[in-house]
């Protein structure tokens, strides 16, 4: 009969609907409506913050938008622990444009608007947790 039991739940737990979120990402301080705004989730520090890193992503064309600040959805997030990294592709050229120490020459920020001095952020810095129905996080964008 345990057996049996302990099949049944199995079973239930296999079948059951996987829960997923939305999770909106409020960017602010956008300084122009050129290029693109880069938005991308990480899962865990591995190609953290690299574009290839992310388990997904969305391109936002800032001609499109009024204003300094725009919403990012992402429908069907699994809840847990996340980091977002985001830049303004102001040129188009789809990557963040660097000066020759590394600094960024582009716009850029990340969740916990960590900003950090003379160093990346790190992706534990950076680290929120998604919850059921939906999660919103706002962003500064920094130079």
């Amino acid at each position: 009969m345990r057996n049996a039991i302990a099949w049944l739940a199995t079973l239930l737990l296999a079948c059951s609907p996987s829960t997923a979120a939305s999770l909106v990402v409020h960017v602010t301080r956008i300084d122009s409506h050129h290029g693109q705004l880069k938005v991308g989730i990480f899962a865990n520090a591995n190609g953290w913050p690299s574009d290839k890193g992310a388990i997904t992503g969305q391109n936002v064309p800032l001609a499109s938008i009024k204003g300094d600040d725009v919403d990012v959805t992402f429908a069907n997030v699994k809840p847990g622990d996340y980091a977002v990294g985001r830049y303004h592709d102001a040129n188009g050229n789809n990557r963040l444009d660097k000066n020759f120490l590394g600094v960024p020459k582009e716009q850029w920020g990340v969740s916990n608007n960590v900003k950090p001095h003379l160093r990346a952020p790190r992706f534990d810095e950076a680290r929120f947790k998604v919850n059921e129905p939906s999660t919103s996080i706002e962003v500064e964008l920094h130079r």
